[in-house]
């Protein structure tokens, strides 16, 4: 832990170097629901259910003293330090304690985190939850006992307590997994895939019973806040009303339009969007329900009708995840060379790790393949909606994990002396 102050202290002076007072775009909104919060309800005017309660309770406290809210922008060097020592400690049963502590150093000035890092955003809190998963879930598994899982026996206490760790682990990363929908709407979704994938399996693998029991109570977490959206809206599993407009926009069937999202000032004032007015305006006479649900059917009708498109934006969603481009009808800015080296980088050493994984399936330990499974269903939905850096960066702590035991276990690099094989 030690090891990595330094980068506790950095994280603290990028915060000071960069400090504001005013909120801009989403800070706002968090610091309303967190002042909805106080005052004992969530959903704004017209059902309005833009995204989860997760952040908005982390800065309630601050509203409820009458405390600047500004100030919990100095969490975030907390969030991302947890972070960065999850991953070490998820790293170091298959890497040298050496190598997991680069690991985390690598994950720990990976810069495409930074400009989250200096905002009243989401994301800080969503890549502590994500590491804070990872590190559960694997520990839930390595301690899962026997390979039967059968009952303890009174003859067998030494089995009984590993099991019982299994499951502490298991809850945990369930809390993790829970509070992250809340934070993130997308991972409610995830949850949801995740537990139908692993009930089927849950009956022959241990790994399989552990993640589904990660899935369920993550499901718990997220009951009152689903009870309430309920409630307000009379529809279950209701995670929020911004996933319409997202989706949308990521089915617009026109050459010029590339799946990225647009606010619907835009659409009222920029004429590159004027064939969408129409339908925006019939969208002001709704409640954000009634909105979510015609901007949903939508989106369908539009990939129905052009499926190639909606491919072609996929494709796009993919690009600009990654690489912040391309983007429709806007300027590009110097940042995006900055997330093309990076994310680049990134993307590279995963490509290198597909061979090693692939090789090596057959003996993969369980807890391997479920931080795989979290990371292919959490960039598979991400990359289905109007996609923007920001919605890579919460998933980026298990792309680490990979790479560090893909290196750390599958692949030896040797540094050749080609000199002695050089005729002369």
């Amino acid at each position: 832990m030690r090891k990595l102050l330094p980068l506790l202290v950095l994280y603290l002076a990028i915060i000071a170097a960069f400090w504001r007072w005013d909120l801009v775009d989403d800070e706002d909104r968090y610091v309303r629901y967190a002042s909805n919060l106080v005052a004992g309800h969530y959903a704004e005017p017209g059902m309005r259910i833009w995204n989860g309660p997760g952040y908005p309770l982390v800065l309630a406290p601050f509203v409820a003293l009458g405390a600047p809210v500004r100030f919990a922008v100095f969490l975030n060097a907390a969030f991302m330090f947890a972070a960065v020592a999850l991953i070490r400690a998820t790293a170091k049963p298959f890497m040298s304690e050496r190598g997991a502590t680069a690991l985390a150093w690598a994950a720990g000035l990976y810069a495409p985190l930074f400009p989250e890092t200096v905002s009243l955003l989401t994301e800080p809190l969503a890549v502590c939850l994500v590491s804070g998963f990872c590190y559960c879930i694997a520990q839930s598994v390595r301690h899962g006992g026997s390979p039967a899982d059968g009952p303890a026996s009174s003859h067998a206490p030494d089995r009984a307590a590993p099991r019982r760790r299994s499951l502490v682990f298991a809850v945990a990363a369930g809390a993790c997994l829970g509070y992250l929908a809340l934070t993130k709407v997308i991972f409610g979704y995830v949850i949801v895939a995740g537990l139908a994938l692993a009930a089927p399996l849950a009956v022959r693998l241990r790994a399989a019973r552990r993640a589904a029991l990660a899935c369920a109570v993550a499901l718990v977490v997220c009951a009152p806040f689903l009870a309430y959206t309920q409630a307000v809206t009379g529809r279950l599993f209701y995670w929020g009303n911004s996933g319409g407009l997202s989706l949308y926009w990521m089915s617009t069937p026109y050459a010029a339009q590339y799946g990225d999202w647009t606010s619907p000032g835009d659409v009222r004032e920029d004429p590159a969007f004027v064939r969408h007015r129409e339908f925006f305006a019939q969208l002001e006479q709704m409640d954000y329900v009634r909105r979510d649900d015609a901007l949903r059917r939508r989106a369908v009708a539009n990939i129905a009708a052009h499926p190639a498109k909606a491919l072609f934006n996929v494709a796009m969603n993919f690009s600009r995840l990654w690489f912040c481009y391309p983007n429709t009808n806007k300027l590009q800015r110097p940042h995006t060379l900055g997330y093309i080296v990076f994310n680049g980088a990134l993307l590279a050493a995963l490509a290198l790790c597909a061979y090693p994984l692939w090789r090596c399936r057959r003996r993969l330990p369980p807890e391997m393949w479920l931080v795989l499974a979290f990371a292919g269903l959490s960039l598979g939905g991400s990359t289905l909606l109007s996609a923007v850096p920001r919605m890579l960066n919460p998933i980026v702590p298990v792309f680490f994990v990979i790479i560090g035991y893909t290196f750390g276990r599958l692949v030896e690099v040797k540094v050749m002396n080609l000199g002695d094989g050089v005729a002369e």
